[in-house]
């Protein structure tokens, strides 16, 4: 019992057949296939404009070559830093400098300490442990002078004291003479 389609019919599911092939050809096949070079097509495109924006000539970079040497040279020369090839040197320049400007100003350095030197990231910190016997206005000029001028130093721990009791210095002059206490310290370069 075979039963027989008319001829509308037949011609209908063989185009209702033919679309389902080419629907599973498209998107098996064909669509993939697209997608794929869409993508490969906007990657090339981003590509290009990363070359065309961050492209560089080896002439560029021979010129950025030769402005990280002028910054590594300009790096060695900038002031602030004391100089020295090793740490006692560092340290008697140290020294030097604070007896001339206390002297200088007219007070007395007491005593000095050399402390241990530290290595904070690619500097050393020297510190220097001092007392001095000085005028207030001495004391000031000292510390300003120490403070404002190169290499940089710092002052910290500063402990003041005067010699004089509490009525001997209500009858003292203006300018009593002081008893200091301080660490002194600057900064070194540390050679790679």
């Amino acid at each position: 019992m075979t039963m027989s389609l008319s001829l509308p019919v037949r011609r209908l599911l063989a185009v209702a057949l033919l679309l389902a092939l080419l629907s599973f050809v498209w998107s098996a096949m064909i669509e993939p296939v697209i997608g794929y070079m869409v993508a490969k097509q906007a990657e090339i495109r981003r590509l290009e404009t990363v070359l065309t924006h961050g492209g560089f000539s080896e002439q560029d970079a021979d010129a950025l070559q030769a402005q990280v040497a002028a910054m590594k040279q300009r790096h060695d020369t900038v002031g602030g830093f004391i100089q020295g090839n090793n740490i006692p040197i560092a340290m008697a320049q140290l020294q030097d400098r604070l007896g001339k400007t206390v002297a200088t100003a007219g007070g007395e350095v007491r005593s000095t300490q050399v402390l241990p030197a530290r290595d904070e990231g690619d500097y050393r910190r020297i510190t220097l442990r001092g007392q001095i016997m000085a005028p207030l206005a001495a004391v000031q000029g000292t510390i300003y002078a120490l403070e404002s001028s190169s290499p940089y130093l710092f002052f910290d721990r500063v402990e003041i004291n005067s010699r004089l009791s509490t009525l001997e210095a209500a009858n003292a002059d203006a300018n009593p003479v002081l008893d200091v206490h301080f660490d002194l310290s600057g900064f070194m370069r540390i050679k790679p």
